[in-house]
């Protein structure tokens, strides 16, 4: 057998930018996501040892939002590690990883 049981969530980096904020959207391919999902981007240090914030998103029928100041998109260093994570509202609750990866800084443009 080849390919992995279960979820494979991607690898996918996250790009910040020093001194804006972290914005960011996921809209539902096909039906709308459940009341009571949860969403979340957990930031660790580059050994994934060290939690360094908690970024939670917003969840509507229609879309999943962060919204984060740059005042702490700003504290989180190159090189750092993230998941996205999902809780669905199932009895009992079911989390995966959506989606994982390195953070990676951008000089933004003037």
């Amino acid at each position: 057998m080849t390919a992995p049981l279960g979820h494979d969530a991607p690898q996918r980096p996250l790009v910040l930018a020093r001194g804006r904020a972290f914005v960011h959207q996921i809209t539902p391919a096909t039906t709308p996501f459940p009341a009571g999902m949860t969403a979340t981007i957990e930031i660790w240090d580059s050994t994934e040892t060290t939690l360094l914030d908690i970024w939670l998103g917003t969840v509507t029928p229609t879309a999943v939002t962060w919204s984060v100041p740059a005042a702490s998109a700003d504290a989180i260093p190159a090189g750092a590690r993230y998941t996205l994570s999902v809780v669905m509202p199932t009895a009992p609750p079911t989390g995966y990883d959506w989606c994982f990866g390195p953070v990676i800084r951008r000089h933004r443009q003037q």
